[in-house]
């Protein structure tokens, strides 16, 4: 694909509701000459200028023609080494672009739960992968270890609501496998909307029993038996137990992922399990339990 290929198809995609300042967000914006190959404009309100690529996650970058292969190999899920051998490119470099074009995932992959909020946690080891400043001995096989320490992992918070929307972020160290209450209500600010029915098995005193009650909503118990009510039958964490099984699945190919980098791989999934989550057939079975809203 030629590079002229490529920036009329991130133009289009781009500015498919008209152009815009990336930088003061105003629309009146006029053509600015060109400038290697790409084309230049002027904002009319901050009268700055910008290209087609500026403030994205392509503006600076080189061999921008491989960035539709490179795209791909992302969307296939492969490793850095495979992506790099299709693509044609150095491992490293492989590396650098997945993070790039993962990293605005990160901020723009924002899905707003609502109803019935099942919540869960995934533990993760703390992992330091590709550091060479370690403060300690490498260890070899850590994965392998039948017993690890609970306090050398960390916590990431898995909300799952009725319609197909997910939350999944990385809360902090771990003390046990539960999320606290400072790191539920952090995890969920601005997230929630609407009359919200938390569903948890940490128990009627536990973090998600008092967050449902900070925010004037209703707690259900999700442990077998301990469940009351009219709506106790629907007291479960099918869903967020699914997903975090598929979460765990995704991983496992990539054989230990930074700590550091977990967050990019965690809206790269989010992204990737979609389509799975809304499909018709996932939709149709869920629209019953509207009714039970409230």
């Amino acid at each position: 694909m030629e590079l002229e290929d490529v920036l009329r198809a991130i133009r289009a995609a781009r500015f498919s509701d008209g152009v815009r300042c990336p930088r003061c967000g105003a629309q009146p914006c006029i053509r600015w000459g060109h400038g290697r190959g790409r084309q230049r404009y002027r904002c009319a309100t901050c009268r700055r200028t910008f290209n087609d690529l500026t403030g994205t996650a392509a503006a600076f970058a080189k061999k921008l023609t491989l960035w539709p292969r490179y795209g791909l190999s992302l969307q296939a899920c492969v490793s850095v080494r495979t992506a790099a051998r299709r693509t044609g490119i150095h491992p490293s470099t492989a590396f650098h672009w997945r993070h790039r074009l993962l990293a605005p995932l990160c901020t723009r992959d924002l899905e707003v739960l609502s109803g019935w909020l099942e919540l869960d946690a995934a533990w993760f080891r703390f992992s330091q992968k590709g550091r060479r400043d370690l403060d300690r001995p490498p260890r070899r096989h850590a994965s392998r270890d039948p017993w690890p320490d609970i306090r050398s992992g960390v916590n990431v918070l898995i909300a799952a609501d009725r319609t197909g929307h997910i939350l999944t972020e990385l809360v902090g160290p771990a003390n046990t496998t539960r999320v606290m209450f400072e790191e539920l209500r952090r995890g969920l600010a601005d997230r929630v909307v609407g009359p919200l029915i938390l569903v948890s098995d940490v128990g009627p005193y536990g973090p998600a029993s008092r967050l449902a009650t900070v925010m004037r909503g209703k707690y259900h118990d999700a442990r077998p038996g301990r469940g009351s009510g009219r709506d106790s039958h629907l007291a479960h964490l099918d869903l967020a137990r699914a997903y975090r099984s598929r979460l765990y699945r995704w991983l496992q190919p990539f054989r230990g992922v930074a700590t550091r980098y977990l967050p990019n791989y965690l809206a790269w999934h989010r992204a990737i399990d979609r389509p799975l989550r809304n499909t018709m057939t996932a939709l149709t079975l869920r629209w019953p339990l509207a009714s039970s809203f409230g």
